[in-house]
Formats: structure tokens, sequence, C-alpha cells
């Protein structure tokens, strides 16, 4: 049995690595060991480790635990999350290490953070000194009440070393993240944690190609990656076609901006819209994500009535307010009591026969809770309901697809609540999940705890990447008096499709089926923006940005399927999707460039 430390000894370890996680930045913490043990172990965090929170949004940031056994026999260790000072409505990434005699062990566990409360990581096992080690992963001191410097506090971005180094001498500036650009995550969820990622270009090239095209994956989800080329420097090499002078990659944007090779100015640092001592030129670019997630609230009332996500709202007033059956409760607690009391008493164990009580009673009391089940399986039903949408951002050039979901479920009597991880997806909720049981995330293969429970409401937003070759083919047209036509090899349906051409004339096609080469009709600017905007106002804060940033891109086809299930990250198998559509963003160019 692993030994957890006293109470107090926690507090004190928390005290004093909260005092060194504010006086200084760790990259990689040694957890502390038995000495002679011949047991290291390591957690390296890109993002940095004990460092404030401010610069990041709601997100992930990795952490690679790596743990060397010198020792004579195997060992296994558990890494998590320590809940006790909160959770904060946060998912729980756990994972459990098995590292052989003489040999090294290694995970990433992606760690969710937002602005609110510290988080500690928990080691348990063999040589760990006191059975558990607590290793703090981020501070949290509040700003004061200055509207600039919260708002600076709350600016999402990051900046490589090299960026801060030649920034030396400029006004101290908080709210960037140093980032050391050689460790960069092959993971775009490594990067989610951030809006803005300012590198210059000769840590671009020098990056790893995963790393690179984990950078690109998370800007097309809407981040903003900002290289700094001096003259000397030849970042198009390593950019996509299409990015060589910077410019909108989907959801997000890169932007190359020049500087002389030695000093960023904070003039240059305008170009990148920050202003003086790091404050922002421009609220605009504040959290993206958290400003539209909120962190508190619970039920239906937090996605209903609150105006942080009107469109969202869409989703559970389909459903409306899940309401309690007063009338039928009381019925039948006055039905119950008189049977149980005046009726048990004078009838089935009457005068003569009062001795049936211990079994007229167990028994009324049965039949009462078999016939509350079952009242419960006949109005709520097995399983559950929902509505889910969901943007497919395409990348044919590098066979990938960016997904932004938002769903909302109604769930009745649930006979399981675990579900597993089918792709590395970020998965967040959107309102309460209410209850004491946590959102865990068990070894990277299945969520486990309170997402999903009986005769509840569930509201998340689910980010991923995977790997695709699914894209929508524009044929030109092959003379002046011909139509063009379009060729989908997307794994479901599409019901509508847009295409604006290089030339920025719109055409329209309906009920385009996988592999089907259809015929386009004339359109007008007027169908497209009445068309999109409906989708706009359906959609929640994360997918509206993304919506809006791709929004009229010539060379590009727009479609809508309503049977989007093969497309969608996949949740709770248990959940009947009865509103469920999906919208497909694809550049229908050769090349790299959406």
């Amino acid at each position: 049995m692993v030994n957890r430390p006293r109470p107090w000894t926690t507090l004190v370890a928390c005290l004093a690595v909260a005092w060194t996680g504010i006086t200084a930045r760790a990259e990689v913490e040694r957890v502390n060991t038995e000495p002679g043990s011949g047991i290291t172990i390591e957690i390296e965090g890109w993002a940095g480790i004990g460092t404030p929170a401010s610069g990041r949004d709601t997100g992930l940031v990795p952490l690679e635990v790596t743990i060397t056994n010198a020792s004579p026999a195997a060992h296994v260790w558990t890494i998590g999350p320590d809940e006790r000072f909160g959770r904060h409505n946060r998912p729980l990434p756990t994972a459990t290490l098995a590292v052989p005699a003489g040999g090294t062990g290694r995970t990433t566990l992606f760690i969710a953070v937002d602005l609110i409360g510290s988080q500690m990581l928990a080691v348990q096992g063999h040589a760990v000194v006191g059975g558990a080690s607590l290793v703090n992963l981020s501070e949290n001191p509040m700003p004061g009440s200055d509207p600039e410097e919260i708002a600076a506090f709350r600016v999402a971005r990051g900046q490589s070393k090299r960026v801060l180094a030649a920034r030396a001498g400029r006004p101290a500036d908080v709210t960037y993240v140093p980032l050391d650009m050689a460790r960069a995550p092959t993971d775009w969820r490594g990067w989610s944690a951030f809006r803005k990622v300012l590198l210059t270009a000769d840590e671009w090239a020098a990056m790893s190609a995963g790393g690179r095209k984990a950078a690109l994956e998370w800007v097309s989800l809407g981040g903003h990656l900002v290289v700094f080329a001096a003259q000397r420097d030849e970042p198009r090499a390593d950019l996509p076609a299409g990015l060589h002078g910077g410019g909108k990659w989907f959801a997000g944007e890169v932007k190359l901006v020049s500087w002389d090779g030695t000093v960023i100015t904070e003039e240059t640092m305008s170009a990148v819209g920050v202003g003086p001592n790091g404050m922002s030129a421009s609220l605009a670019t504040y959290h993206g994500q958290s400003d539209g997630i909120p962190m508190h609230g619970r039920g239906y009332g937090m996605v209903h009535d609150s105006g942080w996500a009107p469109g969202f709202g869409a989703l559970a007033d389909m459903f409306g307010p899940r309401t309690l059956p007063v009338a039928a409760i009381l019925a039948f607690l006055a039905v119950f009591g008189i049977v149980a009391g005046p009726l048990n008493v004078m009838v089935f164990a009457g005068p003569g026969r009062r001795a049936r009580m211990f079994w007229t009673t167990p028994a009324i009391s049965l039949a009462a809770t078999i016939f509350l089940l079952a009242l419960m399986f006949l109005r709520d039903g097995v399983g559950g309901a929902g509505a889910r949408r969901v943007l497919a951002m395409l990348d044919p050039a590098r066979n990938s697809m960016a997904v932004v979901q938002e769903q909302f479920s109604r769930t009745g009597v649930l006979f399981g609540s675990s579900f597993p991880i089918r792709e590395p997806a970020w998965m967040h909720p959107l309102m309460d999940v209410g209850g004491d049981e946590p959102l865990v995330e068990i070894d990277g293969a299945t969520r486990s705890g309170g997402w999903f429970r009986s005769r509840s409401d569930q509201a998340y937003v689910v980010e991923a990447v995977r790997p695709s070759r699914a894209r929508i083919e524009f044929v030109p047209r092959p003379d002046a008096a011909g139509l063009p036509a379009v060729v989908s090899s997307v794994e479901v349906p599409l019901r509508r499709v847009f295409v604006i051409d290089a030339e920025g004339l719109f055409w329209q096609g309906l009920d385009v089926g996988t592999g089907e080469k259809k015929p386009l009709q004339p359109a007008d600017a007027a169908d497209y923006d009445t068309w999109f905007d409906g989708l706009v106002a359906d959609a929640g804060p994360l997918r509206k940005q993304a919506l809006v940033a791709v929004r009229g891109l010539r060379g590009h086809a727009f479609a809508e399927s309503d049977r989007p299930a093969k497309v969608a990250v996949q949740t709770l198998p248990a959940i009947r999707w009865i509103d469920d559509r999906a919208v497909f963003v694809c550049p229908t160019a050769s090349g790299d460039a959406p």
C-alpha cells in the first residue's frame, strides 16, 4: 500500500513549491526519491513547471515524465493531478508507467489548465520519498485592479527564448510564457493552451518536422503563429507554399514580421498587436477559448440563460429545461405513506397478525422501488439523446482533417458512463458537470468518472486533428457554355455544396454522394451569405470563431451534411444524436494554401 503524505507535510510542501514556482521557472523538475534506490524521476514541461498561468488559455499543456529504473527489479508508478485542492471542472489525466529493471520509461500527460486555482501533480510508487510526491504545475497570482494589468494577465501567448533574448533590455513582459522551441511538442494538443506564439525563422527551420506539423495543426484550429524573419533568413523553404508570405491558415493565421536579426524593438512588437510593456494593442487577442468557456454554473440554465454562448444555447433549446415532476412525486409519497402506514397496520398486518409486518413492510418497500425504477425507465428511457454540430476543415495537401465539435446531450438511465478515447482530442465541459466524480482520462485510452451521468445534462466542446484523405475537388467548366462539377471523397453524403472559385464566382450543388461527380449550378453571394449566416447563428464561441475566419475564402468549397456520424469525434456510445449536422471547408485549388 502506498503511504500518502500527512496533511500538514503536504501543506508545507505545497507552500514551498509555490514560492519557488513564483520566484523561478523550472523546465525540468526532479521528484525526490530515496537515496541509493537507483530510481530517477524527471518531469519536463515545455510550457514550464510552477509558472504563473498568465499567458495560457484554457487548453492543454504537455508534461513528459521520464523514469529511470537502475534497481534490480521492475516497478510501477502512477502519475496524475492531485485534486484535493479543487479540480475546477478540469479533466484529470492519469497514467500508469511500468519500468523494467535497468530500463527507462516515458509517458506524456496533457494537463488541462485554466486561470482559476493552482494544480498539483502527484507521483506515487517505489522509492518516491513519503510514498507520494507533489509537483506544482502552475501558480495563479491574481492581477491588481488596473484594467490594463488585468488585460495583460489574460493574454494567451508564448514567445521563444530567441525572441525573449532579442527583446533583452526591453520592459519586463510577464504576459508571455518563455518557450524552448527545440523541445516543441509534436502533438497539436501541446500547443492548445496558447492563442499566439512568437518565434524566429531560424527556430522554425530548426524545429523537427513533427513540431512544425503540430504547429500548423494548432494554427488550423485557431492559433496565431508569428515568425520574425530577418532578410538573411529563408523561412519560405520550411513554410507551406501558400504561406510563403504569411496569411490565413483555416481558422488561424501565420504572420511573417521583418526584423534586423539582432533586436526586436517595441515598434516591431506593435506590428504583431502588442504595445508598450507587453500590453496588447487589441482586446480582441485575449482568450479566444476561456472567454467562451465558463468555469462555473451548472445545469440547463448555464447554457440557456447566460449570454456567453447564445448560438450554442440553441442546442439546449431543442430539449427545453429539465423539469421535476413535483405533482407525481407528491402523489407517490402520499400513496406510499398510506400503503406502508395505515393500510399495512390495519389490513395487511392487522390485529392478531402483527408478525406479518416483518415481511409486508419490506415487500411494500421493494414494490415501491420497482415501481419508481419502472417510472424512471418509462419517463427518461435508457441511454440519452443529443444535438451535435461539427466543423471539419480538410487539408488535402497534408491529408488531415481539423475538427471543432460542440454537443449537448440529456441522459436517461445509463448502465455505464465510461467510453474509449478513439483518437487524441481535447474535450472540455461547457457547463459544470456537477456531482462528486471527477473527469478522469486513464492512460490516454479511456474517459471515466463524471463525463456522463444518469438523468443529467452535459455539454462539451471537442477539438481533434486526424489523418484523412477526404477532399472536395472542383472540376472547372470545360468551356464557356459548360458547367463546372464537384467530386467529393468525404465519407458522408453532402446535402449542399457551395464553391467560390478563384475568380470569386459562386456555384452550388445539392445531394453530392461520396465518389460522385455532380454538376454545379450558378449561385450568387446572397445565397451563400444566407446559408452561412445560419451556420454562424447556430454556432457556439469556438466554432463561430473558426467559421468567421474561413468565411468567403476564394478557391474553397463549403459543404453541409446531416449525417456526419463518421466524421464526428466519438464520445459516449449510448447517446442517440437526434439532431446531427456537419460543415466541411476544403481548398479546391492544388497546392498547400487553404
